[in-house]
């Protein structure tokens, strides 16, 4: 039945078509001209003819409706891909971190004591396996004898594994920093956890005798974050002094 109806409806009008045009050109025969073979040579090239128009018009059609789909197919495909690579890569991003990243930083305090120090993390994805190398940059280096003593470098810098570190969240260390007497103090902070190396940099000034501080975390040459307390002193440009 299906095939009948889809019949009757590319034929249809090209019946009527055909019918209309051979009695148009019968009735303007004389009656006495009028035959079945004269009719036939009428009716059949226009029925052919107008089928074929009439099959083009629904060939036309199922090809746009084809096309039609299949860049519908072809758009649902893509953002499906996408959707995949985006989830992929973001389940890529949870195992090793991501571009996540985290800093060191204490509180504005009145107290040479600098704690306590927060670590806090910056990113949404989970951190592994953190760890950090602090140097003082302030305390001198004596290479005279060649090489740094032992005391030299638990005096310079120390080197702690933090473990793990939650999005949206920060870790209270146990380690503080003597800032001493001065009003200023410089610190360089080498990270490295699943998901590569970063370092921060990190200023302290005192200020109407309140420690503040300034820092940038760096990774891959570009800085991914950065912080300047309220109140902390800039040079003649209104920038802060990075710069060891």
């Amino acid at each position: 039945m299906h095939v009948l109806r889809q019949l009757l409806r590319e034929f249809a009008l090209p019946l009527l078509l055909a019918l209309a045009w051979t009695a148009y050109n019968l009735a303007a025969t004389p009656k006495e001209q009028w035959n079945i073979r004269s009719a036939l040579n009428i009716f059949g090239p226009t029925f052919f003819f107008a089928s074929w128009l009439v099959a083009q018009w629904f060939r036309v059609r199922k090809q746009q409706k084809v096309e039609a789909g299949l860049v519908g197919i072809e758009a649902s495909l893509k953002q499906t891909i996408s959707e995949i690579e985006h989830k992929t890569s973001d389940l890529a991003a949870y195992i090793t971190g991501g571009e996540s990243i985290c800093y060191i930083c204490g509180p504005d305090s009145e107290s040479s004591n600098w704690s306590p120090m927060l670590l806090t993390h910056v990113g949404k994805h989970p951190m592994y396996d953190v760890m950090v190398r602090a140097v003082d940059i302030d305390i001198p280096v004596d290479l005279t004898r060649g090489r740094l003593s032992l005391d030299d470098l638990a005096k310079r810098e120390w080197t702690r594994q933090f473990g793990d570190l939650v999005p949206g969240h920060a870790k209270v260390l146990r380690e503080s920093i003597d800032l001493g007497s001065g009003t200023s103090r410089r610190f360089n902070l080498f990270f490295s956890a699943r998901n590569g190396s970063f370092y921060q940099l990190l200023r302290c000034k005192r200020v109407d005798g309140i420690w503040k501080a300034a820092l940038q975390v760096w990774k891959n040459d570009q800085m991914m974050f950065e912080h300047v307390a309220s109140g902390y002193p800039l040079n003649e440009l209104g920038h802060v002094e990075w710069e060891a």
